[in-house]
C-alpha cells in the first residue's frame, strides 16, 4: 500500500495498480515536495510516518514500513518473518551518524510485529511528535524512543546486516561504495539509496550505480 500527501500522487500510484491510502491535503496539513533534507515540507511529511505506522498496528497486523526510495532485489519479507519471532522491531542500519546512537536505526525500513509492544512504541512516537519539529528529523526521536524502550527491556531491535539491507552511507558519489557494502549486487536483498539532500542528488546516486530502472529524470 502507498501513503500519498498529494493528488498526483494518488493518481500515479493508482494507474500502477497499487492500493493507495491518500492523505487528503484538504484535510491533513500539506507534506510532501520537500527541496532538500530537513526543510519544513519535509519535517512535516515525517510527522506522519509515526500516525501511518501507528494506524496500521491497531490493525492487528505486521508492519513493513519503507521509504519509496528503496530498490528491493529480492523479496525481504522471508528473512524478516524469519528473525522476527526474536525481536519486536527489525530496522535497516544507518551507519555511525552519532545522532542516532546508540543503535542507529534507519526509520525508512523498518519491520514492526504486530503487538503491544509495536503498538506502546508507536503510540509514544505519535504523542511525542513535537520532537520532530525541533530535530526535523523523524529518526533522531524515534532512535531516542528505541533507546528508552530497550533500556527498560521492553523493546527486542535488531538492526539488520548492512550487506544485505544496504544503506545510502555506504555509496558515495565521489568515494564509490564502501567495503561494509560487501558484494552487494549478488547479495543485497534491498538498497536504500538514502543520504542525499535533494530529490536531485538521489537520482544522481541511482544512475552512478546503475539502479534507475525507470528512468527517472533530475
Amino acid at each position: 500500500m502507498c501513503f500519498a500527501l498529494d493528488e498526483a500522487a494518488a493518481q500515479k500510484t493508482r494507474e500502477l495498480g497499487v492500493k493507495c491510502y491518500f492523505l487528503d491535503p484538504s484535510r491533513y496539513t500539506k507534506g510532501g515536495h520537500a527541496n532538500t533534507f530537513g526543510d519544513g515540507n519535509f519535517t512535516k511529511t515525517v510527522i506522519y510516518k509515526n500516525a501511518i505506522i501507528y494506524d496500521m498496528l491497531q490493525l492487528g497486523v505486521n508492519v513493513l514500513f519503507q521509504g519509496v526510495d528503496l530498490v528491493w532485489f529480492k523479496d525481504p519479507l522471508p528473512y524478516l518473518l524469519e528473525h522476527s519471532n526474536s525481536f519486536d522491531i527489525l530496522a535497516m542500519h544507518d551507519g555511525i551518524n552519532p545522532l542516532h546512537r546508540p543503535y542507529f536505526a534507519n526509520s525508512g525500513f523498518m519491520y514492526i510485529e504486530g503487538g503491544e509492544v509495536g503498538l506502546a512504541v508507536f503510540e509514544t512516537a505519535l504523542r511525542n511528535s513535537s520532537m520532530i519539529m525541533g530535530a526535523r528529523s523523524h529518526q533522531k526521536p524515534l532512535n531516542r524512543i528505541f533507546q528508552h524502550f530497550a533500556v527498560h527491556n521492553v523493546l527486542r531491535l535488531r538492526i539488520l546486516p548492512e550487506a544485505l539491507f544496504a544503506n545510502g552511507h555506504l555509496f558515495n558519489l565521489v568515494r564509490g561504495v564502501r567495503p561494509a557494502a560487501g558484494d552487494w549486487q549478488n547479495n543485497a536483498i534491498v538498497l536504500h539509496y538514502s543520504w542525499t539532500g535533494t530529490a536531485a542528488e538521489k537520482i544522481m546516486k541511482l544512475d552512478k550505480f546503475g539502479i534507475n530502472y525507470i528512468g527517472l529524470k533530475s
